[in-house]
């Protein structure tokens, strides 16, 4: 039976009892100041670890501890094979029934491989364990830090298996560059009273190599509950969630949960008499108090699922908060309202609300004044006091960051650890936001208005004021080497001059840096950029090509390396920016441009940025056999394993790039698109043919590139296949230019979507896909727009684009043809390739009715590739693709004979989109 129809089942035996006890509840417990609820025998749990226990060493709080794992290369890789296979899904539980979509299900996800345990490097600890893959399958990436669970005497639970410990908990948030934020938040919620996890950190050593730093946080089982609650015989559950039930009983009644999901179905005066008989509601307060100071964003408060419920016979539900790496960052603004959740991100389409729990109890006003008098208490106590413990636990990390970073782990396909200074500039934002957090609310609790306040981290900048106390003070590596923040501030190719700054706040060291045009290996350094390696807070060392030992050509790259291998800065140029000078502006902070005089060992004189964008990678197709040969690429897709296809019609074939150099040709009679799905296959059209040839992209080399397939239609609709796109599930739209008409490939089967009256495209010949919002984005060349078609309700919802009023760029607007279209569906943006105005211009996707409005400019954003003296300048842009992680985007530059391939990231930067 159904979770739910079971429940409905056990409520409607239930409800005499239930209604008997509340009643008799509120009789006796409501006195004369008509307060609510009341029942004497619920009990508050005693929060805080308490007492000696053997555990204490695994989670103090005083030091970073050790542990080391030893495991064997065949069970790393068998582990690393399952975070391929399922990095970038989604949980399978995740995903709503019916949508078809590669997902990932927990046995696939926790797999555990055999491996051997110390602790603190004492050999005497010394014992088998197990060790599998932690966290959202959808955040394995290959350049982010694994996380792990170790756990402990699995089949035998007691006595447990490593000190009164099942399972260590090893965390690494890939959206926390401090490493801090559930350190932190779960010792404010301890000093609130709250019973909440201990947490440390600890250095992970794999085969005796140190390996990361993590967060290691007291997971929430057994142990934990009968230390904190005493009684250990009641039902513990994961997000409130019957399926998640852990408990101590064979066969456990879990009708507790079910009396509190009544409750909170009923009226309010039910739950306003009756909660106090199911909950220690002053510890619900409380935590809610805790959570909505901090601010928190996916947690009891704020309709998160990230808590545990406890429901103990003396004490009914107490709750546990989980999951705290989400709090005091742009999820979770500073402004957020207590009660609402306004502004908890600054997003006009994001709409937040209170948890379903808060929503209805903030409307007891004994209840909501209780919460007001917790958060009062804990914004003058704890949190009062955050800024200072965030400077104190960042300044003892420096050096384990540091660590980290010079461990070159051959187990590491990447380091994966972010260099000192932007650790450090992530711990003073963190500082600079609670800080702005504590303003707001004292203002809106003491003073009832907020409105004038403003926060330096909503425009992105730090004040000097939240750096850490420690910041740039010398952090030895084993005793040697030291680090500092020193950035590139200008250069020319002209003369060879590099001019470099110290941009702390304190002195330090340039003794063991160096500069290289070549990618750092990771090796360490022993040279020296200076004999005199000491820059004081500001001050700037000029250099010549004689002293510093690189040329620097009219277009390149050159790297300033830390003593321990690592680029600390990378700067790169393209033709003609280096002369006289390519400089930051403002001094050290700012983004690199052309300024207009040389100004080496000076303040910079610069000029209102351009926001230029520099490609990362130029790649160009030189025929030996054909000087005359002219490179015209038009069609552009990314294969699931990254490498770039761009196909070049007038030449029938398609080119195959690792991103990079290396390069192969596929023979394809007139490609008109190409296209991938998440699964390893190509799909190209063959224009002369009037097919679809399906390609095994992992399988394709220089030397064989067959196509495993080819694809048609039998209708009399299918003529000129033009536009491509696939989902992730290899489900495939094919546009055809001269009937207007769009196909839809899947299962074997062949059909037309829509009718001829709501789905007919005239000259289709471009096509993409946003498989979450479920559009089909259609573009004609000219005249120029895209229609976007709703795949759910069969039914155009509008078009994007029209031709602009006058010779000059108009937002949203074509000079005279609309050349490709692209889509980030993650980040939101919807890429159209203005060919006649060399541009490639954004828009907004998350605004859908503004998308297909030319009042609002189609959702304009901005553009790139007009900026004269610009690496991204264009000629004539043809294709146009990004790559399926959303993390490059490539343009087929067909003017200038080549394809540009960007780090999305740096065009939404560079371009303010984000």
């Amino acid at each position: 039976m159904a979770p739910k129809l079971d429940r409905i089942r056990r409520m409607l035996t239930r409800v005499p009892v239930l209604l008997i006890v509340l009643a008799l509840c509120a009789c006796t417990q409501r006195g004369a100041e008509d307060v609510y609820g009341g029942c004497p025998a619920r009990t508050a749990a005693v929060p805080g670890p308490g007492g000696d226990r053997a555990s204490d060493a695994i989670y103090s709080d005083k030091n970073v501890v050790d542990a080391n794992v030893g495991i064997t290369q065949a069970d790393w890789t068998a582990l690393m094979a399952v975070r391929s296979k399922c990095g970038g899904l989604h949980r399978c539980e995740d995903v709503d029934p019916g949508v078809i979509e590669p997902c990932c299900k927990e046995k696939e996800r926790e797999v555990y491989v055999p491996v051997t345990f110390t602790f603190d490097n004492d050999v005497n600890t010394l014992q088998e364990a197990e060790l599998r893959l932690k966290g959202n399958p959808r955040d394995w990436k290959p350049d982010k830090k694994p996380q792990f669970i170790i756990r402990f005497s699995v089949q035998h639970k007691s006595p447990p298996g490593f000190r009164g410990v099942h399972r260590l908990n090893l965390e690494a948030n890939p959206a926390d560059r401090t490493l801090i934020r559930n350190n932190v938040a779960m010792l404010l919620m301890r000093e609130s009273g709250i019973v909440a996890p201990r947490t440390n950190h600890l250095r992970l050593s794999i085969n005796g190599q140190l390996f990361g730093v993590y967060e290691n946080i007291e997971s929430v089982d057994s142990e934990f509950i009968k230390h904190h609650f005493g009684d250990p015989n009641g039902n513990l559950y994961k997000h409130g969630f019957t399926e998640n039930l852990k408990s101590a009983l064979p066969e456990p009644d879990i009708t507790d949960l079910d009396d509190l999901e009544d409750i909170f179905e009923r009226s309010d005066e039910f739950l306003f008499e009756g909660l106090d008989c199911l909950a220690d509601v002053n510890g619900w307060l409380r935590l809610l108090a805790a959570e909505a100071v901090l601010p928190a964003t996916d947690n009891f408060w704020s309709s998160g699922s990230n808590f545990y419920f406890y429901s103990r016979p003396a004490g009914g539900f107490s709750v546990i908060p989980w999951d705290l790496d989400d709090v005091i960052y742009s999820s979770a603004e500073w402004d957020t309202d207590l009660f609402t959740l306004k502004n908890r991100r600054h997003d006009p389409n994001d709409r937040p609300e209170a948890s379903r729990y808060w929503r209805t109890m903030q409307n007891n006003l004994t209840w909501r004044n209780r919460f007001l008098q917790y958060v009062t208490d804990i914004l003058d106590g704890s949190y009062a006091q955050l800024d200072a413990r965030i400077d104190t636990v960042c300044c003892n990390m420096r050096q384990h960051i540091v660590a980290a970073g010079a461990s070159k782990h051959p187990f590491r396909e990447q380091s994966s650890i972010i260099d000192l200074w932007r650790f450090e500039d992530a711990c003073a934002e963190l500082i600079a936001r609670v800080r702005c957090r504590r303003s707001f609310l004292n203002a809106t609790l003491k003073f009832g208005d907020a409105e004038d306040l403003t926060c330096a981290t909503d425009n992105d900048q730090i004040p000097a004021s939240a750096r850490l106390s420690c910041a740039d003070e010398p952090v030895a590596i084993d005793g040697d080497a030291v680090l500092g923040d020193f950035v590139i501030n200008e250069l020319s190719a002209s003369t060879g001059r590099i001019e470099i700054v110290n941009r702390g706040n304190k002195a330090a060291s340039l003794t063991g840096w160096t500069l290289t045009k070549l990618p750092p290996d990771g090796t360490p350094r022993t040279g020296e950029l200076l004999q005199a390696g000491i820059l004081q807070p500001g001050e700037r060392v000029c250099l010549t090509e004689l002293e510093h030992g690189v040329s620097l050509p009219g277009t390149g790259t050159v790297h300033l390396v830390t003593p321990a291998g690592d680029a600390h800065d990378t700067v790169s140029w393209c033709d003609g920016a280096a002369e006289p000078s390519w400089c930051r502006f403002p001094d050290g902070t700012g983004d690199f441009q052309v300024c207009p005089e040389a100004t080496f060992c000076d303040a910079n004189v610069g000029v209102s940025n351009d926001a230029r964008v520099l490609p990362t990678y130029e790649l160009l197709v030189v025929d030996a056999d054909n000087p005359l040969y002219q490179f015209e690429p038009e069609h552009l897709a990314f294969a699931s394993d990254g490498r770039l296809w761009a196909a070049e019609p007038d030449q029938n074939r398609v080119h195959v790039w690792d991103l990079g150099d290396t390069r192969f040709t596929v023979p394809v009679a007139e490609p008109q698109a190409v296209a991938a799905d998440a699964n390893g296959l190509m799909y190209v059209v063959d224009g002369a043919h009037q097919h679809v040839k399906v390609f095994s992209a992992a399988a394709c080399t220089a030397a064989d590139c067959a196509p495993v397939a080819e694809l048609t239609c039998d209708s009399p609709d299918w003529d000129d296949p033009r536009g491509l796109a696939v989902t992730s599930a290899g489900q495939l739209f094919v546009a055809q230019h001269d009937t207007g008409r769009i196909f839809r490939i899947a299962g074997g089967a062949c059909t037309a979507v829509g009718d001829a009256d709501t789905a007919t495209f005239v000259d289709a010949e471009t096509l993409t896909l946003d498989e979450g919002r479920g559009l089909l984005f259609v573009g004609t060349r000219v005249p120029p727009r895209v229609d976007v078609f709703d795949l759910n309700g069969a039914s155009i919802l509008g078009a994007v684009g029209e031709l602009q009023s006058g010779a000059s760029p108009e937002p949203g607007r074509f000079a005279s043809r609309l050349s490709d279209v692209g889509v980030d569906a993650a980040a939101g943006i919807l890429f159209l390739n203005d060919e006649k105005n060399d541009r490639v211009m954004l828009h907004d996707l998350k605004q859908p009715g503004a998308l297909v409005s030319a009042d609002s400019d189609f959702a304009f954003l901005a553009a790139f590739g007009r900026g004269a003296g610009s690496c991204a300048t264009l000629d004539s842009p043809r294709g146009v693709a990004v790559s399926r992680d959303g993390a490059w985007v490539a343009v087929a530059d067909e003017g200038n004979e080549r394809v540009l391939v960007f780090a999305t990231g740096e065009v939404y930067q560079a371009t303010g989109v984000q």
